[in-house]
């Protein structure tokens, strides 16, 4: 089933729970077609809940062409929570504001897109990559493969024995970073993309980091994973 956008759209949550409230609950696997426009919240969206969430979906989810506004309200949690659901695609998904643009708690994410866009939230981090979902525990894994994204920060906040999980193989992003202090089964491994960010200790064998344009690369290729120079001193032969 395709649900699709026909305009922009201001959602509200008066719900008495914090953060079991949603203003969009997605409990079934769909394709959310944005169409372009945009979800965004009004002054009285209150306790604490995000605005988007995919909750326990056994199956496949896709939300594309969306804009997710969170406004600069205090009492706006994610733009977008994702808990146990096993095939979640994001494409071309823009957010702003919200404690954080995506969090992923013991799901399965790709983000791509070269139109998305996915800015840091209050937290301080565009996405969170965590095992927590609510009383349960699951594996969580993200994958980048293209489109703009703030700093990426994986964990496992209560340190237990699940695995997260984040690969990068292209895209624009801030920063990546795991929480190695309070976790364990916890990798980020970056395999393309540019970075604002020295993404260094996550690189994948043979892989660099140019910091002069932020680009990942194979100094064995001189040239970037994803297939353009990103060696000042590349000279391709004609």
């Amino acid at each position: 089933d395709t649900v699709l956008l026909l305009r922009d759209t201001t959602v509200t949550s008066t719900g008495s729970s914090a953060n079991n409230d949603p203003a969009v609950k997605i409990d079934k696997a769909i394709t959310l077609d944005g169409n372009g426009h945009k979800i965004q919240v009004t002054s009285d969206f209150t306790t604490n809940n995000s605005i988007v969430s995919v909750d326990y979906v056994d199956g496949t989810v896709v939300i594309k062409d969306l804009t997710i506004e969170g406004g600069s309200f205090d009492h706006v949690r994610n733009c977008l929570n994702i808990i146990d659901s096993n095939n979640v695609t994001l494409e071309n998904l823009k957010t702003s504001g919200g404690t954080a643009g995506v969090v992923v708690n013991g799901a399965k994410v790709i983000i791509q897109g070269t139109e998305t866009d996915i800015q840091n939230g209050r937290w301080g981090y565009a996405v969170n990559v965590d095992s927590r979902n609510s009383a349960n525990r699951a594996d969580a894994a993200l994958t980048v493969k293209s489109g703009t994204v703030g700093s990426i920060w994986a964990e496992n906040s209560d340190d237990t024995t699940e695995t997260i999980t984040v690969v990068i193989n292209g895209g624009n992003i801030g920063s990546v970073g795991v929480n190695s202090s309070a976790a364990t089964n916890v990798t980020a491994t970056v395999y393309g993309g540019t970075f604002d960010s020295d993404p260094t200790p996550y690189l994948a064998p043979g892989l660099s980091w140019n910091p002069s344009n932020g680009a990942v690369y194979d100094p064995s290729q001189n040239q970037s994973s994803s297939g353009s120079s990103s060696d000042p001193s590349y000279s391709p032969i004609l």
